[in-house]
This record gives C-alpha cells, structure tokens and sequence, in this order.
C-alpha cells in the first residue's frame, strides 16, 4: 500500500530543498526559467484583442521550433531535480552533472509520453465536446426557457463532474515524472508504471497537492503583500524606480522557490509511493 501524508510530503520537501537547494536553484535557473525568459524576450508581442480565425497572431517560422526546444530543456531540469530528490538509490558521490547525464534517455520518452497523453486527451475531449454542443444546439431548438442560463448552468454541472475526474487522472499520473527520471521506461510502459504505482492514492494525493498548494499560496500572498508594501514605501519616499525593481526581483524570487518547491514535492511523492510499494 501506498504511504503518502501531507506531513510526510511537506518535510521531505522541505528536507531535500534544503539538503540540494544550490543545485536545485541552478538548474531551475538554467533550464526552466532563462530558456523561457530568453523566448518571452525574443517573442513578437501578443495583441490585446480577442482571438479569432481573422484575428489569429502571426509567429516566426522559428518561434514553434523554439517552444519545442524549451519544452525539453525544461524537462531536463525538472527530471533532473526529481532524479535527485526522488531516487533513493543515487550515491551521495554522485554529481549534478552526472545525474543530469543519466536523466538524458528518459527526457525523450517522457516528452513521447506527453505526446501519447495529449493524443489520448483530444480523442476523448472532441467527442466530450462536440455531445456538449449538440446538447445545447437541441435545448435551443427546442424552446428551453432561460437558455443562457441553462446553458451556463450545464458547463457548471459539467466542470463539477469533470474537474474532480481531471485532478484524479492527474493525481494518478504524478508519479510519471519520478518513473521517467529513475526508471526511464518506454512511453507508453511509463504511463502504465505510473499509473500502477499511484493505485490506491490518487485522492490521498489529490488531497496532498490541494493542501500543498493552499500553503505555498499563503506563503506567496503574506510575502508579495510584504514586497507591494515595501514598493509603496519606497514609492513615497520618492524611489519610483527602486520600488519597481524591488517588487519584480521579489516576485522572480517567489516564482522560482515555488517552482523548485512543487518540483521537488513530486520527486517525494514518488519516492514515497515506491518505498510502499517496497514495503
């Protein structure tokens, strides 16, 4: 059985962040945050209007390709910080860089593995969504009163269904990053090992990110209210530029801690589920 608690979760993290937190701030810096810095730079500014078939923004021929690069190199960060926080078999002896080294052929089958789920996913959600149509198209053509409201009323209904049903597919599947960084199975093998291994836990850790989600955020708000203040402060005082610069640096900071945070807390939820499933 499965052994996952909120306690368990929140102190290995915590544990595995401070023991590593040097190497897991300069691969979160090298490979999640400038690649996506550096294409956010060079991109073509994305136009304030509602997006139509007519209204549809142009990109470079290089800008898809680009996404697609920095899609893998952040792979390679995250399955590398996993890898390190979630193998208990790796040596104390063993590098960064050779860990990162190790990771390489999972990268690739992790990435065919996203590709098998989107797939799996459009051929279940255009059907789901061309019935949903269908359904409204006949409330109208039948005089259903309010159908605005009706309408409104059924996606309502419908994400009541279907959120709970998502955050539990998810939840199942969060082993994934763990099974590709260690075990570094073909694709779709690794869906299938993730799946298996999170068999009796999927609403333990639904529950476990729920509330590891609702603790980071806490932790975000008291500090961006902290940094918003000290901007004000700095504002009055004349320093408007100081206080900008103060305020983005703060919220880089925050994004990249929690961004290693939940990194990190997916490596422990798979240690966790393979030390049950030894146990």
């Amino acid at each position: 059985m499965a052994r996952i608690t909120i306690d368990g979760v929140w102190r290995g993290t915590l544990a595995e962040t401070r023991a590593h937190f040097a190497a897991f701030a300069t691969l979160t810096a090298a490979f999640i945050f400038l690649p996506a810095l550096l294409l956010g730079a060079a991109a073509p500014t994305m136009p304030v209007v509602a997006i139509t078939p007519t209204t549809m923004p142009s990109f470079p021929a290089w800008f898809w390709p680009a996404v697609l690069l920095i899609v893998a190199l952040q792979s390679v960060g995250m399955l590398t910080i996993v890898a390190i926080a979630g193998d208990a078999t790796r040596s104390p002896q063993e590098t960064v860089g050779q860990t990162l080294t190790r990771v390489l052929p999972g990268v690739l089958r992790y990435l065919g593995a996203l590709l098998v789920l989107f797939i799996g996913y459009l051929l279940i959600a255009i059907p789901i969504g061309l019935v949903l149509e269908l359904l409204f198209a006949g409330m109208g053509a039948v005089g259903v009163r309010s159908s605005a409201a009706s309408g409104t009323g059924a996606v309502l209904l419908a994400l009541l269904v279907i959120l709970p049903l998502l955050l539990w597919v998810g939840a199942r599947l969060s082993p994934m990053v763990g099974v590709f960084s260690v075990e570094g199975p073909l694709p779709i093998r690794g869906i299938r090992r993730a799946w298996a291994l999170s068999s009796g836990a999927g609403w333990r850790i639904v529950l476990v990110i729920i509330v590891f989600t609702l603790a980071v955020l806490v932790v975000l708000l008291v500090t961006q209210g902290l940094a918003a203040a000290l901007g004000v402060a700095a504002t009055l005082a004349g320093a408007h530029s100081i206080s900008g610069i103060a305020f983005v640096v703060v919220s880089a900071v925050l994004n990249a801690l929690i961004s290693i945070l939940f990194t990190v807390a997916l490596g422990v939820i798979y240690r966790q589920l393979r030390e049950g499933e030894a146990g």
